[in-house]
């Protein structure tokens, strides 16, 4: 029992991520596991020395578009997928198979049950992953859960665990596109008023899979993690397993102008809309001295990313750089198990991240 645990202790009380690095890894690393768990997949030897077993399983989430009227359940069907795949990709592992477990009342339609599976099937041949099957059952609601599998190199798995000091840190994919387009249509009120690019960002966004692949091959990541929580839940990810601290660069200059001109209609702040989930992006580490490599692979391969923090040594944590300034940043993710967590109320969720300062204020600049 953790030292700091009451016996009236509720999940809500200790919120995802206490739960995940307080009870459930050490419990698992002690006993099943073994200490290599805590990465976005499961890395498991096969009965060969050249190739593992990628695994990863995750819910099958409600896309954020229908809380402006765009109840698909093809679009949540695609989702369900594309949690698992983002996983794949971040360990830049070759997708392989795909299997669910869905849950839906009886007398859900069957026009929306078989939109489900469309979209399923779509986001499947669409990552190359074989679908394997599944168990569907009668539930209160419709729920959905996937796993994925995938295989890697044994000599090239990349995790959470390994950056260090003097890493560059780099976002594999766009920055903010998915929020921008997501505001954009709630503002007109038509998704229809989009542009085609827009409309795939929130309705049938893709995981990094080819790009990472690129990157695992030429060995110039030293640490990587999907964005499924927010970037700073990403950056996070990283820190708890690397024991580093890590400086982000915010200067304006280095915020698309899609990000300013959508924050500007909505009154926020761009860097809570750069640091938003929804665009499925890699936060990975770039080996020191490796940088150059991966600045010239980006190019001649046309993989969207940039070059946003470093890693440092000394306390864990983020601190934002904006010119001559150096503050520690908040923790802005979602969490399961709390009141601002995307399940519980995704609009109220989406506000918390939206418009609460990223600067902790409580923390004196550097």
């Amino acid at each position: 029992m953790s030292k700091r645990e009451r016996s009236d202790d509720t999940l809500k009380d200790w919120g995802e991520f206490r739960l995940l690095n307080e009870l459930i890894l050490p419990i698992l690393r002690r006993g099943s596991a073994g200490e290599e768990l805590g990465d976005d997949c499961a890395f498991l030897s096969l009965n060969t020395a050249e190739q593992q077993l990628v695994v990863t399983t995750d819910v099958g989430p409600k896309p954020l578009v229908w809380a402006i009227g765009h109840e698909s359940y093809r679009t949540w069907g695609w989702y369900t997928v594309l949690a698992n795949a983002s996983d794949l990709a971040a360990a830049g592992a070759n997708p392989l198979a795909f299997t669910t477990s869905v849950e839906a009342p009886a007398e859900m339609l069957v026009s929306n049950f078989r939109e489900y599976f469309e979209g399923l099937d779509a986001a499947c041949t669409a990552f190359s992953l074989k679908n394997a099957g599944g168990n569907i059952r009668v539930a209160p609601r419709f729920a959905c859960h996937g796993t994925a599998f995938g295989t890697i190199p044994n000599s090239e798995q990349v995790g959470r665990s390994t950056c260090q000091p003097g890493d560059s840190i780099v976002s594999i994919g766009r920055n903010g596109y998915f929020i921008s387009s997501y505001l954009k249509a709630s503002r007109l009120g038509d998704l229809g008023q989009l542009s085609a690019s827009e409309r795939d960002a929130v309705l049938r966004p893709v995981p990094q899979i080819r790009e990472m692949q690129i990157l695992r091959k030429a060995k110039v990541l030293s640490s990587a993690t999907d964005n499924s929580d927010g970037v700073m839940g990403s950056l996070w990810n990283i820190i708890e397993r690397s024991n580093v601290g890590i400086e982000l660069w915010l200067d304006d200059q280095k915020i698309p102008n899609y990000v300013h001109q959508e924050a500007l209609q909505h009154g926020l702040d761009p860097k809570n809309l750069y640091l938003f989930w929804g665009d499925w992006q890699i936060i990975a580490s770039v080996k020191s001295g490796r940088l150059d490599d991966f600045k010239r692979i980006i190019g001649q391969e046309n993989i969207n990313a940039s070059v946003i923090g470093v890693a440092i040594h000394g306390e864990k944590g983020v601190w934002g750089i904006e010119g001559e300034r150096r503050s520690r940043l908040r923790l802005l993710r979602n969490e399961n198990f709390v009141d601002r967590s995307f399940n519980e109320n995704p609009i109220s969720h989406t506000d918390y991240l939206l418009k609460t300062s990223l600067y902790d204020t409580d923390i004196e600049a550097d």
